[in-house]
C-alpha cells in the first residue's frame, strides 16, 4: 500500500455488505426449501436452482463472506505496519481483547438467557433443521464452561456464528507477528517461510485429530485446527496489503481491472456452479479457490472509480460502522422473533420479517455494547502509549 494510506473507506462497506450477506445465508438456509438446495443439491424449483449453481449464489454465500471478513482482517492489521507504526505487540492483544471478547461475552450472555427463558417456545416452531437445532436444549455446565473460554464446539445449539468470533480472536495472536515480519522482509522468502510453516502446523494439527479421535481431547484439537486452517485467510489479506501496489499495477497495466469483478463472483462461488458438472467440491478446497476471487473482488474495490465510491457512501460506510453488532446478534435476534411469531404466522413468514429488524438491533448493539468497548480500549492505562 502506499504510504500514510493506513485505512481504505471502502473496505468497511464492503465489511457492511458481508455482513448481509452472512445474514442472507441464515436466513434462506433455515428455511426448508433454500435448506434443501444448499446442503443436499435438492431443487424443490427452476428458480431454486438458478439461485444456488450460478453466481448469483454470492449473494448469499455465507461461508465464503466469513473468508472475505478474514482477508480483510489481515489487510487493516497490515496496513499500520507498512506505514511505519511501532509494533507493540501486548498493547495489540489487550485493545483486540476488549473489543472482539467483550462484545462477544456480552452477546453470547444476552443468547444464552434467551434461550433458557424462551427454548420452549423455539421448540413449537419448526423450520430447516440448522433452526431446529438452535436452543433445542440449554447447554450443559460442561458447555458453559467452554462457551466462556472460547472454545468453539457446542455452539450450533446456541447461535453458532459465533464460533468466527473466537477463531479471529485465537488468529489475533499471530496476524500482527505475520503483518509485521511481512511489512518489513518484503521478498518471496518470508512468504515461503510463513507458508510452510502455516501447513506445518496444520498438518501436525490435522495427524493430532487422527491420533485423538474418540477421547476427550478431540474437541480441543479440532477446534485448534480450524483455527490453524483459517488463519491462512488472514494471511493472504496481509501479504495482499503488502504487494497491493506491484499486484494492482499489473492489474492495471494490463487493463485487467474491469473484468476482475464478473471473474472475481465466478470465481468465489466455484463450488456451487460446479455443481452443474457434477463435481461436488469440499468447503475447504472452495474457499481456498475462493481466496483467489476475492483478492480479485478487493482490487476491483479499491480501483474501481464507480465500485470504490459505492462501497466508500454514507450508507456503506454507516453499515459497515455496525457490521460487528450485525454479526453478532442476528442469529439470536431472528431466532427470538421467530420463536414468537412463528406461534401465530407461518415460520417462514416469521423469518421474513424477523429481517427487518436486524440492522435495528445491530444500531442498539453497537451504540451501547461495541462502540462503549471500544473506547474502554482506548482509555485503559496499559493501552496508552508511553509520554
Amino acid at each position: 500500500m502506499k504510504k500514510k494510506r493506513e485505512r481504505i473507506l471502502a473496505l468497511d462497506g464492503l465489511r457492511g455488505y458481508s455482513a448481509l450477506i452472512v445474514v442472507a445465508f441464515h436466513v434462506l438456509t433455515w428455511s426448508p426449501a433454500f435448506n434443501a438446495a444448499h446442503y443436499e443439491a435438492f431443487y424443490e424449483n427452476q428458480l431454486l436452482e438458478v439461485l444456488t449453481v450460478t453466481p448469483l449464489k454470492f449473494f448469499w454465500a455465507g461461508n465464503e463472506a466469513i473468508v472475505l471478513f478474514f482477508m480483510i482482517g489481515g489487510m487493516v492489521i497490515t496496513m499500520p505496519y507498512i506505514n511505519g507504526k511501532k509494533f507493540e505487540y501486548w498493547r495489540f492483544i489487550g485493545r483486540r481483547f476488549v473489543t472482539i471478547i467483550f462484545p462477544y461475552l456480552i452477546a453470547v450472555t444476552l443468547t444464552l438467557i434467551g434461550s433458557y427463558y424462551y427454548r420452549d417456545l423455539t421448540q413449537d416452531v419448526r423450520l430447516a433443521g440448522t433452526f431446529n437445532t438452535k436452543w433445542s436444549r440449554f447447554p450443559t455446565t460442561s458447555e458453559l464452561w467452554n462457551t466462556y473460554l472460547l472454545m468453539d464446539n457446542h455452539l450450533n445449539i446456541i447461535a453458532g456464528v459465533f464460533w468466527s468470533i473466537i477463531q479471529e480472536w485465537r488468529i489475533s495472536f499471530i496476524i500482527p507477528i505475520v503483518g509485521y515480519w511481512f511489512s518489513k522482509e518484503k521478498n518471496k522468502k518470508s512468504m515461503v517461510i510463513a507458508l510452510l510453516s502455516w501447513a506445518l502446523v496444520w498438518a501436525g494439527l490435522s495427524y493430532l485429530m487422527v491420533v485423538t479421535k474418540d477421547t476427550t481431547f478431540y474437541p480441543f484439537v479440532e477446534s485448534f485446527e480450524r483455527t490453524a486452517y483459517y488463519s491462512i485467510y488472514f494471511m493472504i489479506g496481509s501479504a495482499l496489503a503488502v504487494y497491493y501496489e506491484s499486484l494492482s499495477g499489473w492489474v492495471k497495466s494490463h487493463k485487467l481491472v474491469t473484468w476482475f469483478l464478473p471473474l472475481s463472483i465466478i470465481i468465489i462461488t466455484n463450488r456451487w456452479w460446479l455443481r452443474l458438472f457434477g463435481i461436488m467440491l469440499g468447503q475447504r478446497p472452495a474457499l481456498l479457490i475462493a481466496a483467489i476471487g476475492y483478492v480479485m473482488l478487493l482490487i476491483s474495490v479499491i480501483e474501481i472509480p464507480d465500485l470504490h465510491a459505492f462501497f466508500s457512501n454514507r450508507p456503506a460506510i454507516l453499515l459497515g460502522n455496525v457490521s460487528f453488532g450485525v454479526y453478532l446478534t442476528h442469529t439470536t435476534m431472528i431466532i427470538l422473533v421467530v420463536s414468537f411469531l412463528g406461534q401465530v404466522i407461518e415460520p417462514v413468514y416469521a423469518l421474513i420479517v424477523s429481517t427487518f429488524l436486524v440492522i435495528p438491533t445491530a444500531f442498539l448493539f453497537t451504540r451501547f455494547v461495541v462502540a462503549p468497548c471500544a473506547k474502554l480500549a482506548r482509555s485503559l492505562l496499559f493501552l496508552k502509549r508511553p509520554a
